[in-house]
């Protein structure tokens, strides 16, 4: 928000919260707090409302979600499953008589019997850990 002040005789620039690369603080919070919560921009929105708070648009919270919240699971999700893909193939090496036992489960997102959009993720049954989704 900017004002002038008449008393010092000079234009001011106010904020509710400080920017990180000329964005709003807040603006890149809420979509985070949001995604991490597991709620969507539309869970926001009718909180927000009721309040009578503003918030950004659902364009700008996707734009915001899509290019630091996404963007930065993604990453941190690639960095730990190829640490576990590495730690699982050096002990499929070191031990050459151990078998790895994959279970897989797949789920459909379309009405009907369609596979045309499909969700498949992989576990290591010794470990329960998740090798790819």
């Amino acid at each position: 928000m900017e004002t002038f002040c008449d008393a010092c005789n000079r234009q001011i620039d106010w904020h509710s919260s400080s920017t990180i690369s000329g964005m709003s603080r807040l603006n890149l919070l809420l979509p985070a707090s949001t995604i991490t919560a597991g709620n969507t921009f539309e869970d926001m929105h009718d909180i927000t409302v009721g309040c009578k708070l503003a918030i950004p648009s659902k364009t700008e919270f996707n734009d915001v979600a899509d290019s630091y919240i996404h963007y930065g699971i993604r990453t941190l999700y690639n960095e730990v499953n190829k640490e576990l893909l590495d730690k699982i193939r050096d002990e499929q090496q070191a031990d050459e008589g151990s078998k790895l036992t994959i279970a897989i489960d797949t789920r459909y997102s379309t009405p009907g019997h369609s596979a045309r959009f499909a969700i498949t993720s992989a576990m290591d049954v010794k470990t329960k850990k998740i090798l790819s989704s």
